[in-house]
């Protein structure tokens, strides 16, 4: 088992409600301490409305939440953002150096994760920020990059497209060690480590809140402005998309 005091916490991002997924989450993580973090129930907080537009202004302002930007959001999106959030905000009063943060979709790909997500984090260079344990690779092409195999192959389709189609470029994940990569352009907040400089970053990032957690951490990828790091292969995916219990 990891010697727990590789990080300070391991935190899972949930709702009350969610009693089915919380069955699951106590099965993958027996024996493991965590702790939930329930964050904000946006159809419960705001059970008389149907849209963003309707919530008073005065929500947004109070709580650093840029309506512009999120006015297009549904109230789940709304749920799940700014929950994560009020989280970050958590972390960095409770001043932790490195944590461990989960949400409630997880699938664990392996049994031994415990051991993996140790010796991942004792080899990580000293100023790291982000550590990904589960991610996204969107797109047909792109999804070849799960494989360090393919990944020669993707990056040079990747810049023929870019250069004669004009679309957006792809930042390929490169391997850093055995066990880790450079994290390349990839969505999904579903696991992840935090540094305490992580943290601080998200922290400030996210104030005003104006974009949704593996969206604004994909950005700061791709504008290399995050020192981020990836496990190879991911240990988590998520739960289906179309899972019925959602925010």
């Amino acid at each position: 088992m990891m010697n727990q005091n590789t990080f300070d916490k391991i935190y899972v991002l949930s709702m009350e409600r969610s009693q089915n997924r919380h069955q699951r989450i106590e099965e993958i993580f027996k024996g493991v301490d965590f702790d939930y973090f329930f964050g904000m129930d946006a159809k419960k907080t705001f059970s008389n409305i149907d849209s963003i537009a309707e919530i008073d202004k005065s929500f947004f302002s109070d709580n650093g939440v840029d309506f512009e930007y999120v006015k297009r959001w549904n109230l789940g999106q709304l749920g799940g953002y700014y929950s994560w959030k009020l989280l970050i905000e958590k972390l960095y009063k409770e001043n932790h150096e490195i944590v461990v943060v989960f949400e409630d979709d997880i699938v664990p790909c392996r049994s031994n994760f415990i051991d993996l997500i140790n010796s991942a984090l004792s080899v990580l260079p000293p100023k790291w920020e982000v550590l990904q344990l589960g991610y996204e690779y969107d797109g047909r092409l792109y999804k070849k990059s799960y494989s360090r195999f393919f990944r020669p192959i993707v990056s040079c389709l990747n810049f023929m497209l870019h250069v004669f189609n004009k679309k957006n470029k792809y930042k390929i994940p490169k391997k850093y060690n055995t066990l880790l990569d450079y994290s390349g352009t990839s969505l999904g907040a579903h696991a992840l480590c935090l540094s305490r400089k992580g943290i601080e970053k998200l922290k400030k990032e996210m104030h005003p809140l104006r974009e949704g957690s593996d969206q604004l951490i994909n950005k700061l990828i791709n504008e290399s402005n995050i020192d981020a790091y990836s496990i190879y292969p991911q240990l988590f995916m998520q739960l289906d998309k179309a899972d019925s219990d959602t925010r």
